[in-house]
């Protein structure tokens, strides 16, 4: 069996339902205590706040608008947190299960003597499949509030805020923070990874060249523009579509933008 810290966050979720419940009862007030309205918007500038009970499995409160992703409070509160794992690109989710979650914990556990664990909040991104169909780049706040004895969390406060206008690649960044007071935090750790390197086994500068290709420049234009030949363009080309077994660039091109490698 793995250890704590080792698991998994699918792990994590089938070993936190053996806790016993823990009784929350009032979550509107839990939220008021740990986000105070005056300033809500500086710790948790979010389109979408939601306080989880993993134990329960199961979200306590909804609040804010969730317009960007185009599902209603009600439905998002009867579906439970498991729906936002079903529309959340794999890859990112993979890279959460397997890194991420295992990566806070030990941070967790190493800090236990902290004695208050819900004072640091945990960040990261990944992209969401909107009601539309559509892939948003989305950054999460997580606050764990309440927890076991041996730092195991119990209940959060989460919080999701669309980052599409900003964010145009797939690469994760994790970030760990301390509240050290009213509208401030201070960083502590910061973890980069990257979800597509293993779909897209290209380099940067092939990526370059399918950048070029998909806004409709020939091999002479992006020859010229990127400083190389056109055999080696030409070269670009085959070495893409062999590395990634597309059959052809059109094929390679929409791979590459569905998944925000474009």
């Amino acid at each position: 069996m793995k250890s704590k810290i080792d698991s998994t966050y699918f792990d994590f979720l089938d070993d936190v339902k053996k806790f016993p419940d823990r009784g929350v009862t009032d979550a509107n007030e839990i939220m008021s205590q740990f986000v105070p309205r005056s300033n809500l918007n500086d710790i948790y500038p979010a389109e979408l706040l939601f306080l989880v009970d993993y134990a329960k499995h199961s979200f306590l409160v909804i609040s804010n608008s969730n317009s960007f992703l185009g599902y209603t409070t009600q439905y998002l509160m009867d579906a439970g947190p498991s729906f936002l794992y079903g529309i959340r690109h794999p890859g990112d989710l993979k890279v959460f299960n397997n890194k991420i979650f295992p990566l806070n914990m030990s941070f967790i556990k190493k800090h236990l003597c902290d004695n208050d664990i819900g004072s640091y909040i945990f960040t990261t991104n990944y992209r969401l499949k909107s009601l539309e169909g559509n892939w948003l780049s989305i950054s999460q706040r997580s606050r764990y509030i309440k927890s076991s004895s041996d730092g195991t969390p119990l209940v959060s406060i989460d919080s999701l805020s669309d980052i599409s206008n900003f964010k145009k690649n797939s690469e994760i960044v994790n970030v760990i923070e301390k509240v050290m007071g009213p509208q401030k935090l201070t960083k502590i750790q910061v973890d980069t990874f990257s979800p597509d390197e293993q779909e897209y086994p290209i380099s940067k500068r092939e990526i370059n060249v399918l950048r070029c290709i998909c806004d409709g420049m020939s091999s002479k234009q992006i020859a010229e523009k990127l400083n190389i030949s056109i055999h080696t363009i030409n070269n670009h080309r085959k070495n893409m579509l062999g590395k990634t077994n597309c059959k052809n660039l059109s094929e390679l091109a929409a791979r590459a933008i569905r998944t925000g490698i474009l």
